[in-house]
């Protein structure tokens, strides 16, 4: 895995960090946003699209709920 210069110094309060290597924060969650440090599609391994698609499963029944 590849990283790109830029690399979470530290996190502030509400951000989940999603992943670390070597105890360097490489992707972090801040509501409906995701930061990442590397280029999840430039590897074979689809967890990143897949929570970024729950993400956005998860928004669409949130709005359908509330109008409804």
């Amino acid at each position: 895995l590849e990283f790109r210069r830029v690399l979470f110094r530290s996190v502030s309060e509400g951000v989940e960090v999603l992943a670390s290597v070597d105890d360097k924060i490489v992707a972090a969650r801040y509501k409906n946003q995701i930061g990442l440090a590397f280029h999840p599609e430039l590897t074979d391994d689809t967890r990143i699209h897949e929570y970024f698609l729950s993400m956005v499963q998860g928004a669409q029944n949130l709005s359908l709920k509330i109008v409804s």
